[in-house]
């Protein structure tokens, strides 16, 4: 397999980006097609002019938004920007399109407009400052919109050509409704110092002096969130559409602010809902979620009535009804591929959007798990590939980010390659998911990190005692909140992972607080009870970097130049302090910000952390483990080499001829051996195959200067392996393509043991230690024979069980320690 490294940044090595991940041409071609494959979002439409639609779009190969007029059927790519785009709304009469310009995916800017037929692009709202978003809520005659910053929160409305902050505060808050005849806004608002649980305050929108004024107040409690959806959607209409949990999860709130009343949404449903209204305003579209799947209904707000609309098993990511009353929605399974469908008032039930080219490949679908836990029934997914043989698999455990969110029945292109390499996936729904309550989502206050992965490891304990996953080989994965898991539980809990990958984590958790974003500042004064002047010792406790002298499997790190939410200055204090100790990892750095909206990128991405898992897994054919956990693959062979030159430069003139332990070798014949082998690794590191190279070094190799002629041989075969790419390709060998890696090792493992020989035969001590021993070990092993071919090794011998490092490798050669 060929491939290049990334550029090298600072002390850490740069992760290798293979330029494919299988050698069958058809699997290649099928796991990058579920990333290429064009897809659509479900559309968001003009209040007031519903043929002008908004939705996402993959087909350009960069995630942009995209303009359609039902009306002619026309569509056109609204933004084209190197990183992507896809925060956009249309103006309730169709005539603009909003959308969020920031730089470089860093989520920092302003909102910007232009006609929905297209046409120059302008600052939406110039005297609003540049922030992050804050909500938007666009009228006719009035816009209101959030920004937040360093200093908190501020709130503008902008109406006939003036614009005013009505609301400023250090601590978080949004803008989150706007009546339809624009008299009310809704905010959430955190002033009781809860980000994770807002309060609700709506505000008349003022008068000819521009003023607002609080007109009513809604807050549950502590630990009690109030969601604001939207208010009702006729003229005049006062009501409030939020989700409460009064009843420990989230349920429909109907609050009519102009009476003060309020009406419970009593659903006898399982899990979770979100909800939005009918256009007439008489009733609800629900969006139930109960363990991973989702479904639809309409709740008759008259009849107190709840019907299901009769959707496919899966599940649905957004969903919305049309004035005319179908109700559009974005499905798709784990195994099937997403589509966007819409579901008439009749019953039928249809593909609205079919984007251009083939869809995406299928998968394989996902089962459930049900693991008792520390804190309840965990509930995890779990995807087998289906061709796998019996017995226990390589797993890797793809936690989700949030970590307020879950891994559904949905379809992933990046749990799909997991599979197509091998590897079972489990997906857990720890404690901090939604979608099983609030309790289950507030039990990580005040101990985050290790509240999950008590239940990460109650999974990984089933899915080893029932046999589906090695113990050996199970990687942990993730990016954001997943990210930080992952590094967490390498430091935590070392004897699980053969490997971690973590994705644009949070790593050193005071460096993250002091860089990130306003809103997950405030976000982490409520999970941790304070900022990290006020609750250091939570800090330190739940910070990754806490823990990284316990680290011993390798790790991979992604991140990004521009991101605002695990920003970068904290994930490289965590690699200093990895690169400080003996283990293998690996650093991916590109220019975007939390995450990329380009497709080549993200398939980048998702090779670099496919491929790493393999290595360090030792899953590619004719592969072994690259890494030891304490000394690395050139910093052995150097050693290895360094210990046989010592010796070759000592050697008597009388002693060429001595015997050596290797049958019928002497001094002179073992390093001729030596030599030859060394002559071998340049050709073959340059592109040679066994056939071209030929017997070029049968024979005698030494001449008339042995020492001279093992300088040279050697010299050169180090310069190769130590060339910028020389490990990341196969090489040609009598057995076939082999790995780089999987050679060099063999070349270090021949070197170190015929060292031990060579200073048998000329009676000095051996340039075997006990470290070198101690790596060799961790990567060769009785059980694969494949490398007793490479050189002259014998029966493995008898040895003590207490024996040290460097007798149990010999005798594990056919040695007499």
């Amino acid at each position: 397999m060929a491939g290049m490294s990334g550029k090298q940044v600072g002390r850490h090595r740069s992760a290798v980006i293979p330029d494919h991940l299988f050698g069958d041409a058809g699997a290649e071609a099928v796991w990058r097609a579920r990333f290429r494959s064009a897809q659509v979002s479900a559309p968001v439409w003009a209040h007031d002019a519903p043929d002008a639609n908004l939705y996402t779009s993959n087909e350009s190969g960069v995630w942009e938004i995209h303009a359609w007029d039902r009306a002619t059927g026309l569509r056109r790519r609204v933004t084209d920007r190197p990183n992507g785009t896809v925060n956009g709304v249309p103006s309730p009469d169709g005539a603009w399109i909003w959308w969020f310009d920031d730089t470089d995916g860093d989520e920092f800017g302003s909102w910007v407009r232009e006609p929905f037929a297209g046409g120059p692009v302008e600052p939406a709202l110039p005297d609003v400052p540049k922030g992050y978003p804050a909500g938007l809520r666009i009228g006719r005659a009035l816009t209101a919109v959030g920004v937040s910053g360093d200093r908190g929160s501020e709130l503008f409305a902008h109406a006939g050509g003036r614009t005013t902050c009505f609301y400023r505060s250090g601590d978080d808050a949004s803008v989150a409704g706007l009546s339809r005849d624009e008299r009310l806004i809704a905010i959430t608002h955190s002033e009781h110092g809860d980000s994770r649980h807002p309060a609700v305050r709506v505000l008349a929108t003022g008068d000819s002096a521009h003023r607002f004024t609080t007109v009513a107040e809604k807050w549950d409690g502590p630990g009690k969130a109030l969601t604001p959806l939207d208010f009702a959607p006729a003229h005049g209409d006062t009501r409030l559409l939020l989700l409460h949990e009064r009843r420990g999860r989230a349920e429909p709130l109907i609050w009519d602010v102009a009476a003060d009343t309020e009406t419970e949404v009593v659903l006898d449903l399982p899990g979770e809902v979100t909800a939005g209204w009918y256009p007439d305003g008489d009733s609800l579209l629900v969006l139930h979620a109960h363990e991973g799947r989702g479904s639809l209904h309409r709740y008759d707000l008259t009849a107190k009535r709840l019907s299901d609309l009769d959707t496919p098993r899966g599940w649905i990511e957004t969903a919305a009804v049309r004035p005319d009353g179908a109700v559009e929605y974005s499905w798709s399974s784990a195994a099937e591929p997403p589509v966007v469908r819409t579901r008439r008032p009749g019953g039928s039930d249809e593909v609205l959007l079919t984007p251009p080219g083939e869809p995406a490949p299928p998968s394989v679908p996902v089962t459930d798990l049900f693991v008792p836990g520390p804190g309840g029934r965990i509930h995890a997914l779990v995807a087998r590939p289906p061709d796998a043989p019996e017995g226990p698999l390589p797993t890797v455990f793809t936690l989700h980010g949030g970590p307020h969110y879950a891994d559904f029945d949905r379809f992933s292109a990046h749990r799909a390659v997991w599979v197509d390499a091998g590897f079972a996936v489990v997906e857990v729904n720890y404690r901090g998911s939604t979608g099983y309550g609030a309790a289950w989502r507030d039990a990580i206050e005040g101990k985050p990190g290790f509240t999950e992965l008590e239940d990460v490891a109650a999974v990984h304990d089933r899915v080893v005692r029932t046999g589906l996953a090695d113990p050996t080989r199970c990687v942990v994965s993730g990016p954001s909140w997943a990210g930080y898991l992952t590094l967490l539980a390498l430091g935590t809990q070392p004897d699980r992972w053969a490997a971690g990958v973590a994705a644009i984590p949070v790593a050193d958790y005071v460096a993250a607080y002091e860089d990130e974003m306003e809103q997950l500042r405030a976000f982490d004064r409520a999970l941790l009870g304070g900022s990290p002047d006020t609750a250091p010792e939570e800090y330190r406790r739940s910070s990754p970097i806490t823990y990284v002298d316990a680290v011993a499997a390798p790790v991979l790190v992604l991140a990004g130049t521009n991101d605002p939410r695990c920003p970068i200055r904290q994930v490289e204090n965590y690699l200093d302090r990895l690169a400080g100790r003996d283990v293998h990892h690996e650093f991916y750095r590109y220019d975007a910000g939390h995450g990329s909206l380009v497709v080549d990128e993200t398939i980048t991405q998702t090779m670099v952390q496919v491929h790493f898992a393999l290595r360090a897994l030792a899953l590619r054919p004719g592969a072994s483990r690259w890494w030891t956990g304490r000394m690395e693959l050139l910093d052995a062979h150097e050693r290895a080499l360094a210990g046989v030159t010592r010796l070759v430069e000592r050697i008597e003139p009388g002693e060429w001829a001595n015997d050596t332990p290797c049958t019928e070798w002497t001094v002179r014949d073992l390093l001729n051996h030596l030599v030859a082998e060394q002559l071998w690794v340049p050709p073959l590191l340059a592109g040679s195959t066994i056939e071209e190279v030929g017997d070029r070094f049968d024979g005698d190799v030494l001449g008339d200067d042995p020492v001279g002629s093992w300088r040279a041989a050697a010299g050169a075969a180090r310069d190769a392996l130590v060339r910028d790419g020389a490990l990341e390709q196969d090489v040609h060998l009598s057995r076939g393509p082999t790995p780089a890696t999987y050679y060099a090792w063999e070349l270090t493992l021949d070197l170190a043991v015929h060292g031990w020989d060579l200073a048998r035969g000329v009676d000095a001590g051996s340039p075997l230690d006990a470290e070198l021993a101690e790596a060799l070990l961790g990567v060769f092993d009785d059980e694969d024979q494949g490398w007793r071919e490479w050189g002259d090794f014998g029966t493995p011998a008898a040895v003590e069980p207490d024996a040290d490092p460097p007798a149990r490798l010999v005798a594990l050669l056919g040695r007499r320690p």
